[in-house]
């Protein structure tokens, strides 16, 4: 009789051994990265329809697009026989109000017709305020360039400062000071309009308190703050507070105030007025082009003009602008076009410092728990650094081969397609790595990926302080993404989880996803295409705050990630460049 043989139950595998499905972390990681970017790009959009309540109720963008038609029927440059029809439309426009108004003649040297003198015909309407201590300036211009019919640049901000002093006309209670509205002449010219109204209405410019300006670069996106005069942080302060949609960051004020461009906003600071310039730069090919016309112009960046003059007319119109509060610049950026954050420059500075804390001790726990080497952290860096200048050397070759001129027509496409580029020579070096390397949460010793991982923020945290060093204002972009990726390293590092395994990294890169993806949209639009092999370097440094989720995505199969964005790009490419 033999026995039966005994059977051993055996023990449950331990949760780090259970099967768990191949896709779904990679599913996780990528909703993680695709919702905040999404929502980042969608706020990018101007406001869709007038607001009902607020500051900026009341404004009818309809009445706008009437006076908008009326203006740009043709082109309107300074001394064409139709500048002279504009002109008296805007200047019987502003007496239907019962405004004083006012024809101002000047001449003022061209310095593109070799400093001949040139007649130009500013307009001028002041709205008496109640009890005024100093003026509100509202500015724009009504020359369009020569082939344009100028509904970007200039109509829609001089349809919308239109509708703007009609609303504020009509309200019950008149603000306590007054509004000037100053359509200058000869912008395109150089300024001239501008000029002349400095050198012959110094008494006048006195009696201005703040300048609100509008121009464009385009005929659509949202009307972006881009330039203030020196020491905002009051300015930024009442800005935040006053505007329904603000939009815009200190980043473009540094920028900005670096280059030599110019709008009437120039002359407007030299003159001595504080205040905000305004534009929207989307549709870049129309700027100065045929088809600047009320067709291609979006009504929606009218009306995101007009939504920030009357608000902030009617908030600084109710203050005390005797004498302004002395101030330092702001560090500041809008946070989903819904609020406007700001803060003095010595919180950048602490930032700064924060992160190099973070940095640190991140390398130290690292070294210690053998999750990188020393000589793997200091290879990292050139790596990023090589991968980065492949990245802008492959970048030339659409530059150089595609229609500059066809790319301009589909800025959009152009941009993702070089986004997309950025991220398959990224991708390429992460799976090379990646298959001949330990995962970057293996615990049975060092990791490449996590090498790069700390390499990558290394670089951030040292350009994190020279920006804080030399540039405040471009703080934001870099420190705040920086800190969330730090605190989620050093979490799992002080859990003993791996980079990838804790739900952490879920969250880390929602800052950067929310900040980052509309500045390379605003970037690519401003610089233009033609330094598109430059601007890739931005989408390939946010890549470098995601290897540890692009490690997950890479990790089931290790070339689809690349092969796909690599087919995605040239398909972008081909349609960016055909012809419209």
């Amino acid at each position: 009789m033999t026995s039966s043989p005994t059977v051993t139950a055996s023990p449950d595998p331990p949760p780090s051994q259970r099967p768990r499905s191949t896709f779904l972390r990679p599913l996780l990681v990528l909703l993680a990265l695709a919702c905040p970017t999404a929502l980042s790009l969608a706020r990018l959009r101007p406001p869709q329809s007038d607001p009902t309540t607020g500051p900026a109720a009341g404004f009818s963008t309809p009445r706008a697009l009437t006076d908008l038609q009326t203006i740009t029927q043709e082109p309107h440059p300074l001394g064409s026989p139709d500048h002279s029809r504009v002109r008296d439309y805007l200047l019987a426009q502003l007496q239907s109000l019962n405004l004083e108004t006012a024809l101002l003649p000047g001449v003022v040297r061209d310095p593109r017709l070799h400093r001949l003198p040139t007649h130009v015909e500013n307009i001028l309407a002041r709205l008496p305020g109640r009890d005024n201590t100093n003026a509100v300036l509202l500015a724009c211009h009504y020359d369009s360039a020569p082939v344009s019919h100028g509904a970007g640049d200039d109509g829609a901000a001089v349809a919308a400062l239109l509708e703007t002093l009609r609303c504020l006309k009509s309200q019950p209670t008149p603000l306590r000071n007054d509004v000037y509205l100053l359509i200058t002449d000869g912008e395109e010219r150089g300024l001239l309009g501008a000029i002349a109204f400095a050198q012959d209405h110094p008494d006048v410019i006195a009696q201005c308190g703040i300048a609100l300006n509008f121009d464009a670069r385009g005929t659509s996106g949202p009307s972006i703050m881009y330039e203030t005069s020196a020491g905002n942080a009051w300015l930024i302060q009442q800005f935040a507070a006053a505007d329904p949609r603000p939009t815009g960051n200190s980043l473009t004020y540094d920028v900005y105030r670096r280059m030599p461009n110019g709008t009437d906003f120039t002359i407007f600071k030299l003159a001595g007025i504080p205040g905000l310039n305004f534009a929207f730069i989307g549709s870049y090919a129309n700027y100065h082009a045929p088809t600047d016309d009320p067709a291609h112009l979006d009504p929606a960046s009218l009306r995101h003009h007009g939504l920030h003059a009357l608000a902030l007319a009617r908030h600084f119109g109710n203050l005390d602008l005797t004498s302004l509060p002395r101030t330092n610049d702001a560090v500041y950026f809008d946070l989903l076009s819904w609020k406007l954050i700001h803060y003095p420059p010595a919180v950048a500075y602490v930032l700064a410092a924060v992160c190099l804390i973070f940095v640190a001790t991140a390398l130290y726990l690292s070294l210690r728990r053998r999750r990188a080497t020393a000589l793997g952290v200091l290879l990292s860096m050139p790596l990023l650094l090589g991968i980065a200048a492949l990245t802008t050397a492959v970048a030339w070759v659409p530059v150089k081969l595609l229609p500059a001129a066809n790319l301009r027509q589909h800025p959009a496409t152009a941009t993702l397609a070089f986004c997309l580029l950025a991220l398959t020579t990224t991708t390429v070096f992460l799976a090379i790595i990646q298959r001949g390397t330990r995962p970057s949460d293996s615990p049975n010793g060092p990791s490449m990926l996590h090498a790069l991982t700390l390499g990558s923020l290394i670089l951030w945290t040292v350009t994190s302080v020279a920006a804080a060093i030399y540039s405040p204002g471009a703080t934001f972009i870099i420190q705040w993404p920086l800190l969330f990726a730090l605190c989620g390293l050093l979490a799992t590092l002080m859990l003993r989880g791996g980079l990838t395994s804790s739900t952490l990294i879920l969250l880390t890169p929602v800052p950067a996803l929310l900040l980052i993806p509309p500045l390379i949209n605003l970037v690519f639009l401003a610089l233009t295409l033609q330094l598109a092999a430059y601007e890739v370097l931005i989408p390939t440094f946010l890549l470098w705050l995601l290897i540890p989720h692009l490690s997950i995505l890479l990790r089931p199969r290790p070339w689809i990630l690349p092969t796909a964005s690599a087919i995605a790009a040239t398909i972008c490419f081909i349609l960016a460049s055909a012809a419209t």
